[in-house]
């Protein structure tokens, strides 16, 4: 029988007096209708959202859930059990958030695995003692890693640093050995009468990245030869013509890692330079 609207009720003899309720089993009700023997009359006790399930159970409370009966009525629950040891059994992993502070007794776990309230809180306070010191251990580890990184990372500014004075001075011998002087005067510099193969540009790179080169006459064979780190041969660029020149490497299909290229003048390498794909 129900008493109110939006109300479930499966089992004989159940009732449900309020709004939104379910009562699930024989006899289970939502909310209570008692005597009155003053007026004589029964008084209607409504509940609202509340859920009753089991033979006898009774929810006396709005947006609450009730699993079985009381007294001799009640029932064991189980969670991954089919035989369930005590009121609430689960089988498994527990998880209780936003638990707020307080004092009280420790819970511990029994060797029959059921939740007991500890009697010696001298263990208590050991084992809070015990983890205090191993917190205290871990921030003085954390804060040694902490001043590790900064010495790292000011080793690390001091390199780049390094890199952009390099990288700004090979640009600059690598004007000069194309042949112009401040005034605009074609010359030509020792260097040219030699072989050269310069770092390649940028360094670190991502997709292409460009070798600078300087071939003297009087060889017949001159290339330019790209391998992997294991010293696999992935190309090789002919150099026709002598003079300076340049190459663009394009690493579409190449992976990210180290990579080699040599100058070799008539078979013989004269320099070996290292290159780093990015991804």
């Amino acid at each position: 029988m129900t008493n109110g609207n939006e109300n479930v009720g499966l089992g004989s003899f159940s009732q449900i007096y309020g709004e939104f309720n379910t009562a699930i089993g024989a006899f289970s009700e939502v909310g209570e209708k008692v005597f009155n023997p003053i007026t004589f009359e029964e008084d209607i006790f409504p509940q609202n959202k509340a859920i009753a399930i089991g033979y006898r159970a009774q929810a006396l409370c709005s947006n609450c859930a009730v699993i079985g009966g009381t007294g001799e009525n009640a029932v064991k629950v189980g969670i991954g059990t089919d035989n369930p040891q005590q009121k609430l059994h689960v089988n498994g992993q527990v998880r209780i958030g936003n638990v707020p502070d307080g004092t009280g007794d420790m819970l511990l776990i029994d060797t029959n695995g059921d939740l007991v309230k500890s009697s010696n809180t001298n263990l208590a306070r050991n084992d809070i003692d015990k983890f205090e010191r191993e917190i205290k251990q871990q921030q003085i580890v954390i804060k040694e890693l902490q001043k590790k990184t900064t010495s790292q990372q000011d080793v690390i500014e001091g390199l780049k640093g390094e890199v952009t004075e390099l990288k700004s001075l090979v640009e600059k011998l690598l004007e000069e050995s194309q042949g112009k002087d401040t005034k605009g005067f074609n010359y030509v510099l020792p260097l040219e009468n030699k072989a050269m193969l310069a770092q390649n540009r940028p360094n670190p790179f991502d997709q292409n990245t460009v070798i600078d080169y300087n071939i003297p006459a009087g060889y017949q064979d001159v290339k330019i030869k790209v391998t992997s780190a294991d010293g696999k041969e992935l190309g090789v660029v002919d150099i026709l013509e002598v003079g300076s020149g340049q190459v663009t490497i394009r690493t579409k299909a190449y992976p990210a890692g180290t990579y080699y290229y040599s100058l070799v003048l008539d078979g013989q390498v004269l320099e070996t330079k290292r290159m780093v794909l990015t991804r």
